[in-house]
């Protein structure tokens, strides 16, 4: 139907009359609601359009967005400078969808995904860990944690909390158990779908790497070169890596060290390197005794805070839980 034929009847100047009116009715009400001391005509136009749209947003079952437009968006009303600002941002329905994804994605167990800082009980056997935890999340670049301890004492949720906020930050993450992890490459094996090589420079060039569990796997020489690899390419990178496992640094050589003897020393250092040092630096200004071995060297049983040193003294090793 042509315009014209609809305009039929309409009293153009009563309707203008009739929005100036409640223009000037509106404008006081929103002033005051929002503190701001006046409204131009587009600003109040626009301020309307938004909570209409918020309206829509009523009700919201948090699960899925049935807007017919601008889905998993909304209006944010903000003052600034004495003036109402409107943009339009993602709401929190696809922010958490979007999170559960990625934790899902990168491994997180979900029973830790929602979990914060707030949520783990601190004791006096586990509070050094969580402030290593929450050291490890401040600005300054950071290697790795050792998180080691007996079953059920909080060693993966502890990591799932670092993990959760490197995804709510946008970065990637790989969180693994170690024996699923060595299952995945394994199955690439028989698969012609899947790359070996894609899956380790996943492991390799992620943001994080958790590996959760170490020690639990079967120790095989290529399950031992398989981690050396990893390890030693974080190391090479700088690329920090946390790891959780049931046993210390010597029980950790001992079992490494079922497979040969070079195993059992030379991959407990590699963790060392990765996980131990950057912490004790930080404490003991940068000392460190890069030319030792992992049975002490001329350090022996001193007060030496070295990654190396720290290792002979394996009952109190750094990041225990």
């Amino acid at each position: 139907m042509p315009l014209s034929k609809l305009l039929v009847g309409f009293d153009f100047e009563q309707w203008q009359a009739e929005r100036k009116a409640r223009r000037e009715r509106l404008k006081p009400e929103y002033c005051a609601e929002y503190g701001v001391k006046n409204l131009t005509d587009d600003e109040l136009d626009k301020l309307e359009q938004a909570r209409r749209l918020l309206k829509e947003c009523d009700g919201c079952s948090k699960l899925y967005c049935y807007k017919p437009t601008q889905k998993f968006h909304h209006p944010l009303i903000t003052v600034q400078d004495g003036r109402i600002k409107i943009e339009t941002v993602l709401c929190d329905v696809w922010l958490e969808e979007c999170y559960k994804e990625r934790c899902q994605r990168s491994g997180i167990p979900m029973k830790y995904a929602t979990r914060t800082f707030a949520d783990y009980k601190v004791t006096a056997d586990n509070e050094r860990a969580v402030k290593l935890a929450q050291w490890f999340l401040s600005g300054e670049r950071k290697k790795g944690l050792y998180f080691y301890g007996g079953a059920g004492t909080g060693k993966t949720f502890l990591a799932s909390l670092i993990a959760r906020e490197y995804v709510l930050n946008a970065k990637s993450i790989v969180f693994g158990d170690v024996p699923l992890l060595l299952s995945e490459l394994k199955r690439t094996f028989n698969d012609r779908t899947l790359s070996t090589e894609g899956l380790l420079d996943r492991y390799c060039q992620s943001k994080l790497l958790v590996l959760d569990d170490l020690g639990a796997e079967q120790i095989t020489d290529w399950s031992v070169d398989i981690l050396y690899q990893i390890i030693n390419s974080r190391y090479n990178n700088e690329k920090p890596i946390i790891i959780t496992s049931n046993l210390d640094f010597k029980d950790l050589a001992a079992k490494f060290g079922q497979v040969d003897e070079i195993s059992g020393r030379e991959l407990p250092v590699a963790f060392l390197k990765c996980v131990i040092r950057a912490f004790w630096e930080q404490k003991t200004g940068g000392v460190n005794h890069d030319e030792e071995t992992f049975d002490g060297g001329a350090q022996g049983e001193s007060s030496c805070q070295c990654y190396t040193c720290i290792a002979t003294r394996v009952h109190r090793p750094a990041g225990q839980l």
